[in-house]
């Protein structure tokens, strides 16, 4: 008890969906296959997408990691949790804040419902004592390193939560950090992707360009990997799979005319509010059980990421206050039930 164990109820075990969140960093929602690009960089999240209700035109509420995630996670604007959107460090103050508000969020919200919570990321912004950084109150954090290995580190790391959390339900967070820049993909994989495309459409692409679709490729790759080892133990059926990214990347030189990313003026994020830099890939695969129930499996119109949280409470059964959020829960809209549009979107 020292050790403040988890206790669950019995009646508990296995009697809910997993829930697997990925977030892949700096993925626009333009340069995936089943959204008609023409480079192959996503056949596994392809695959996903088949059994997924998708969402073709998603935004997310910030341009860049910290506020996007704090946004996705409260369903609330990250403006007004009391941590601002400008500059990369969180002050004591703001930190006071956050803390004094007591709001709810999705970890929170899973963790008083039985789910065991974890993240496991190369992200400084979810973590307290980093001083960019607030605990949001996953059970466990698992923090890898930034080095050029920490794709295939994430996902070793994510194998092993699932073969140590076998008996009841999981909330889990994995963010791959690429293909966030510096746009460094395994050599093998660069020649994989160029083996596969058209020479035409290769030959007339930016090199740096090609980087970025070879790590969208690497990070597919490894989330792959997790799937299969997901169905190796018979959880994928009854796990609720998330795909989404915290933001998209600006690759033009007309946007701005301000340093933006590591490149300079024509690639990376947090600089603008183009469309290239604010929408997202999401889609969600529902667990079996829920299949049966959902009738709309196609959304048009324009949603935001604040949708993530209640959409997930929704889809999971769990009753909260709808003042809690401000997003909207689409797990209505999937079982037919008529829905809000969000006709105007903050970011």
């Amino acid at each position: 008890f020292v050790a403040h164990p988890i206790l669950t109820p019995a009646e508990y075990r296995n009697s809910k969906p997993n829930i697997l969140l990925f977030v892949i960093d700096a993925l626009r929602a333009d340069n995936l296959e089943f959204t008609g690009f023409r480079f192959p960089t996503s056949p596994n999240i392809d695959k996903i997408a088949e059994d997924s209700i998708i969402f073709q035109k998603a935004f997310v509420n910030a341009n860049w990691t910290k506020p996007s995630m704090l946004s996705m996670f409260y369903s609330e604007y990250a403006s007004n949790l009391g941590i601002g959107n400008i500059g990369f460090d969180i002050s004591p103050n703001q930190k006071k804040i956050f803390y004094a508000h007591g709001r709810k969020n999705l970890v929170n919200k899973l963790r008083d419902n039985s789910y065991y919570t974890a993240s496991i990321m190369n992200n400084v912004f979810l973590l307290d004592y980093t001083g960019v950084g607030v605990d949001i109150g996953f059970h466990e954090l698992i923090q890898i390193g930034k080095d050029i290995d920490d794709t295939k580190k994430i996902a070793d790391e994510t194998i092993d939560f699932l073969n140590r959390n076998k008996q009841f339900p999981f909330f889990l967070h994995v963010n791959f950090n690429t293909p966030h820049g510096s746009y460094a993909p395994p050599a093998r994989i660069l020649k994989e992707l160029q083996q596969e495309t058209d020479p035409a459409i290769w030959n007339k692409e930016n090199p740096i360009l090609r980087r970025y679709y070879a790590e969208i490729r690497y990070a597919d790759e490894e989330l792959g990997r997790i799937i299969k080892d997901l169905k190796t133990r018979n959880l994928y059926d009854e796990t609720t799979i998330v795909v989404t990214a915290d933001h998209g990347e600006l690759f033009s030189d007309h946007h701005t005319s301000e340093a933006n990313g590591i490149y300079g003026v024509k690639y990376g994020h947090g600089m603008t509010h183009f469309e290239e830099e604010i929408r997202v890939p999401y889609i969600i695969k529902p667990a079996k059980s829920l299949k049966s129930k959902i009738i709309h499996t196609k959304f048009e119109t324009q949603v935001s990421l604040l949708s993530l949280t209640p959409t997930l409470l929704g889809l999971s059964n769990i009753h909260y206050d709808k003042k809690d959020f401000k997003g909207i829960d689409y797990s209505r809209a999937m079982f037919g039930e008529t829905f809000a549009k969000e006709d105007s979107i903050f970011t």
